[in-house]
């Protein structure tokens, strides 16, 4: 890869795959074999990366990650990065361990409404129960 990036931290497959470089973000559509992918004009994402290769997950069409300025959803379409408001994970927290009823919590997400994020920001930040396992 061109450009001064930085170091590969972590490569997110799907669709296109999403590289994720020190200080860049990349995506890469495959387009032959053996192993030929085409990474457009250049990164979607210049001065924000991975601060770690194990701080990037995917969760549906989202895939949030931390990097240095801190913690980021990247937008599913691969045009930018959107912050995650430390608020809403501040009211998450507070959510999960009883201190708000889960009213509350819905009502304070909806305060992070920017960009359609409050919604991602709650269906990534919920648990899905039907899912959990059950413990006998």
């Amino acid at each position: 890869m061109v450009g001064d990036g930085g170091h590969v931290r972590k490569i997110i497959g799907g669709k296109t795959a999403t590289v994720f470089q020190e200080r860049a973000i990349w995506t890469a559509q495959y387009v032959g074999s053996p192993g030929i992918f085409d990474f457009g004009d250049g990164p979607i994402v210049r001065d924000v990366g991975l601060l770690a290769s194990q701080s990037a997950a995917r969760y549906g069409p989202h895939i949030f990650f931390l990097s240095e300025g801190g913690f980021y959803r990247l937008d599913p379409n691969g045009v930018g990065v959107f912050v995650v408001p430390r608020e809403a994970i501040d009211l998450y927290n507070r959510y999960i361990h009883g201190e708000i009823s889960r009213r509350d919590f819905m009502n304070g997400a909806k305060t992070f409404a920017v960009a359609g994020g409050a919604a991602a920001i709650v269906e990534a930040l919920m648990p899905n129960y039907a899912l959990g396992q059950q413990v006998r």
